[in-house]
C-alpha cells in the first residue's frame, strides 16, 4: 500500500500531529536509562531501519522502511516518547497514540521484518492516547499508560498480554494526577513507577504493582517529565522535566522508590533547555541525554551528567540549520558498540534538507551523521531509536544489534502518513 493511500481524517488526532500542536505544547510547558531487555525508546510514525552495530560499520548500512502504518486499520502517529518493548518471542511491541477503529490509539505487535498485527484498539473507557508505549514485565506481559480516558478521563495504567488481552489496572482520579505520558518503568522491587504530566500541576509520582495496587508517592515532581523515568544502577529512578528549575528551563531529577525527589541539575539555556527525551545511563554510570533547545547555537545539546549533577556538553546543535541538524527531541540509545545513537528533528547535512537526521556520538563527543531524512523516507524524528539484539525469535541471540525507529512522514491537516524503519 502506498503512503498516498494512508489517510487519517480524525480532527483531534490530526490536530495533535500539526506544527500548531507542537508549538502550542512547547509554549504551554514553558509558561527519556539503560537500554535493558524489553524496554527501548522510539520516535514518531515509520517503524524499521535495521542498522548493524557489530562487525559491519553502522555508516555502511542502508535505511529501509519496513512498515507504513495505515491510520484507519492499524493506528498511526506514535509520538514521543513511545517506548517499544521487545517481547520474549523476539517481536517488537508498541503503541500508536491515534487511529485504529475508534481513532484513540492502538497496541501492536511487529516482527523484525515488518509484519504487523494490531493487538488492541482503545475506545475511551479503557483509555485514550497511549503516548508512553510499553515496558515488558517479568511475567511476560506488557505495561503502559494512556494520557486521557478511563473512568475519570485522567488517564489509565494497563497491562496487556502478548496475545492482546488488556486489563486496566488503574484509572487515575482525584488527588492522583493525570496524563502519565511517559509510561512506566519497573523498579528493583518489581513494582512499576511513573509520573504525571497534567497541565500546570501538581505533578505526581506513583507506583503500581502488576496486580493493580496503586500508591501516590509524591506530588512534588518537577513540571512535566514528558518521557517518564529510567531505573539507574543505584536503584534510584531518574527523569528530566522540560520546565521548572531555577530558570524554568527544565531539570534532571531523581526519585526514590518511596517518592523522595532530588533535583540534581537545573538547565540554564547555556547548557541546554527544555529536555523532552528520556535519559539513558552509560556503562560509565553517567546519565546521557538531549535537550530540544539552548546551547551556544540555540539548537539543543547532547550532554552527559553525573548522578550528582556535574554536566558536560558533548554537542551543541546549530539552531540556524547548520551542518549537524537541530532540535533533538529524541534522546539517545546506548548501543553495543559503545556509542550512543539519536536523531535531530530538524536540519540536516549543511542545512540543505530540514527534516532531521540520524547520528552517532561517543562519550567523548565524537559526532557523526549517519543518515539525513528526506521526506520520502520520513521526517522530523522525535521518539528515540530502539536498540535490540537480533535473532531472538530463533532462540539464538546474536551479538550484533539493530536500530528501529518510528517517525511521522508528514505533518499535514487531515492527512498523516506514518511508517517504521
Amino acid at each position: 500500500m502506498s503512503r498516498g493511500s494512508h489517510r487519517h481524517t480524525g480532527r483531534v488526532a490530526a490536530y495533535r500531529n500539526t506544527r500548531c500542536h507542537r508549538i502550542a505544547t512547547r509554549l504551554f510547558f514553558l509558561l527519556r536509562a539503560l537500554v535493558t531487555p524489553g524496554r527501548c525508546f522510539w520516535a514518531l510514525g515509520t517503524l524499521g531501519l535495521a542498522l548493524s552495530m557489530a562487525a559491519t560499520p553502522l555508516q555502511a548500512q542502508t535505511y529501509t522502511d519496513i512498515h507504513d502504518f495505515d491510520c484507519t486499520v492499524e493506528g498511526c502517529s506514535p509520538t514521543y516518547p513511545e517506548i517499544m518493548a521487545q517481547g520474549r518471542d523476539g517481536n517488537l511491541y508498541g503503541t500508536t497514540n491515534a487511529g485504529g477503529t475508534s481513532g484513540m490509539g492502538t497496541v501492536f505487535k511487529m516482527t523484525p521484518s515488518g509484519a504487523m498485527t494490531t493487538l488492541y484498539n482503545f475506545s475511551g473507557a479503557d483509555g485514550w492516547n497511549p503516548d508512553g508505549g510499553l515496558v515488558l514485565g517479568t511475567d511476560g506481559n506488557f505495561y503502559g499508560t494512556t494520557t486521557i480516558g478511563g473512568t475519570n478521563n485522567q488517564g489509565t495504567i494497563f497491562k496487556i498480554t502478548p496475545a492482546g488481552k488488556l486489563t486496566t489496572l488503574h484509572s487515575l482520579g482525584a488527588g492522583e494526577g493525570s496524563s502519565p505520558r511517559g509510561g512506566v518503568v519497573m523498579g528493583q522491587n518489581g513494582s512499576f513507577y511513573g509520573v504525571t504530566c497534567d497541565g500546570f500541576g501538581p505533578f505526581y509520582g506513583f507506583s503500581i504493582t502488576s496486580s493493580g495496587k496503586f500508591t501516590v508517592l509524591t506530588h512534588s515532581v518537577p513540571p512535566c517529565p514528558f518521557s517518564g523515568l529510567i531505573l539507574g544502577t543505584d536503584g534510584a529512578l531518574y527523569g528530566a522535566s522540560q520546565a521548572g528549575g531555577t530558570t524554568y528551563q527544565g531539570t534532571v531529577f531523581s526519585m526514590s522508590a518511596s517518592g523522595a525527589i532530588n533535583v540534581i541539575y537545573n538547565f540554564d539555556y547555556t547548557h541546554g533547555a527544555t529536555p523532552y527525551s528520556p535519559l539513558v545511563q552509560g556503562n560509565d554510570g553517567l546519565l546521557y541525554g538531549t535537550t530540544s533547545g539552548g546551547g551556544a547555537h540555540q539548537g539543543g545539546v547532547v550532554f552527559k551528567m553525573s548522578t550528582k549533577g556535574k554536566i558536560t556538553l558533548l554537542r551543541e546543535f546549530d539552531g540556524a540549520g547548520g551542518n549537524d541538524g537541530t532540535t533533538p527531541y529524541a534522546g539517545l540509545v546506548a548501543a553495543t558498540d559503545g556509542k550512543f545513537y539519536g536523531a535531530t528533528s530538524e536540519g540536516a547535512n549543511s542545512g540543505t534538507v530540514p527534516y532531521g537526521n540520524l547520528f552517532s556520538i561517543t562519550s567523548g563527543g565524537n559526532y557523526s551523521i549517519l543518515d539525513a531524512f528526506d521526506a520520502t523516507h520520513d521526517r522530523w524524528p522525535r521518539p528515540l531509536p530502539c536498540s535490540t539484539p537480533t535473532g531472538r525469535s530463533t532462540g539464538s541471540p546474536k551479538e550484533e544489534g539493530e536500530l528501529a525507529m518510528a517517525l511521522p512522514i508528514a505533518w499535514t491537516w487531515g492527512c498523516n502518513h506514518s511508517s517504521a524503519w
